[in-house]
């Protein structure tokens, strides 16, 4: 007698993800653009673009991929020591996954999702 095994649907606590973006935001600030004003506004756009980011990611592979964040921040920074003439965006630019120099590009793989990102 065959049974049907129920597969449960892997959720992730949005509390998770506020705590990843807030987290993203502040290494890559303290890093990136630690002698740069911004305003609130760009700041909530920024944070918003992380938050698009970590939610279009399958809950069977947020782990793995949620812990790559700073390194790949750590990444750019380095690329853009190496070349002197890059300038490293303004943060509403360099977390647009529609971006692809930036962060989204290397999250993405130089690739954008667009069935993942909206404007809002």
């Amino acid at each position: 007698m065959k049974t049907k095994q129920k597969t449960s649907k892997i959720l992730i606590h949005p509390a998770s993800i506020d705590m990843l973006v807030e987290d993203t935001w502040n290494f890559a600030c303290n890093i990136l653009w630690q002698n740069k004003s911004l305003c609130r506004e760009e700041i909530t756009l920024s944070k918003s673009y992380i938050k698009q980011y970590y939610e279009g990611i399958p809950a069977k592979k947020f782990r793995k991929k949620a812990r790559k964040h700073h390194q790949r921040i750590c990444e750019y920074v380095l690329a853009a020591k190496k070349d002197a003439e890059k300038d490293i965006p303004h943060p509403c630019i360099w977390f647009n996954a529609l971006y692809s120099d930036g962060l989204a590009g290397m999250w993405y793989g130089g690739k954008c999702k667009p069935d993942k990102i909206s404007n809002s």
